[in-house]
């Protein structure tokens, strides 16, 4: 089966994508695509960086810019969906988010918290990754496909 032969940008929702809405603060920012993560302490999302352990991360499908009111943007929060490694990323393995805020890097399944996972690289954005062709390692600052959550699971 593929995917998609066309050039894909970090955000982009798939054949299963699970989209919410989800609010955020006026003056949070973020771009589409980036890994975002709910703030227990307000109830809003804000974008996530490196040794976060939100439990709840998605990816935002809309850019946030600084707005006078609150807002909502459409999130991905369970499925697939496309983000952006920061760093080399070997084939099915789990991903957290990066020191680049908004983006990903791998895992270390022995020692990283499971609250810190944002899901599971499964593939290119380009080619065929879901047809028998063997997955290989994501190259730093390209766009990926991931599987949101621990079992690809709604949070």
């Amino acid at each position: 089966m593929v995917i998609n032969t066309n050039t894909m940008v970090a955000g982009e929702m798939l054949e299963d994508t699970v989209v919410d809405q989800v609010p955020v603060l006026a003056a949070t920012v973020f771009a589409k695509g980036d890994v975002i993560f709910m703030d227990a302490g307000d109830d809003t999302w804000k974008v996530a960086a490196a040794n976060s352990t939100a439990k709840k991360y998605a990816v935002a499908l809309d850019a946030s810019a600084a707005t006078a009111a609150n807002k909502k943007i459409r999130a991905a929060v369970g499925g697939h969906t496309t983000v952006i490694a920061d760093g080399a990323i070997g084939p099915m393995n789990r991903v957290k988010p990066a020191p680049t805020a908004g983006q990903v890097v791998e895992a270390a399944e022995a020692t990283d918290l499971f609250n810190s996972i944002v899901g599971t690289y499964v593939g290119h954005s380009e080619g065929n990754n879901r047809d028998g062709v063997t997955v290989t390692a994501a190259a730093n600052d390209e766009v990926i496909i991931i599987e949101l959550g621990l079992n690809g699971g709604r949070f």
